[in-house]
């Protein structure tokens, strides 16, 4: 996989669709995270922030795997250089 590659993908109608959708998500969480009670409620308070903490985190993944495509390529040359 390349930069190009996550670029492209980033671009993509699929990629914008699936942001849409987990930018739902999250509004949707944010709303029921406002309506739970967070002392009879707790299990679910901590479910709800969960699931919202992993739909941020996928929002992220490209610009992580940018990150380490970036690192691979500079470990990849420092090793060329006889690093």
């Amino acid at each position: 996989m390349t930069l190009n590659d996550i670029d492209n993908f980033e671009k993509s109608e699929v990629w914008q669709e699936i942001k849409e959708t987990i930018a739902e998500v999250i509004v949707g969480l944010v709303a029921d995270l406002s309506t739970l009670d967070p002392v009879t409620q707790t299990c679910e308070l901590a479910r709800k922030q969960g699931r919202k903490a992993e739909a941020e985190f996928m929002l992220t993944l490209p610009g992580l795997i940018k990150a380490d495509i970036k690192e691979d390529m500079e470990r990849r040359e420092g090793n060329g250089r006889g690093e």
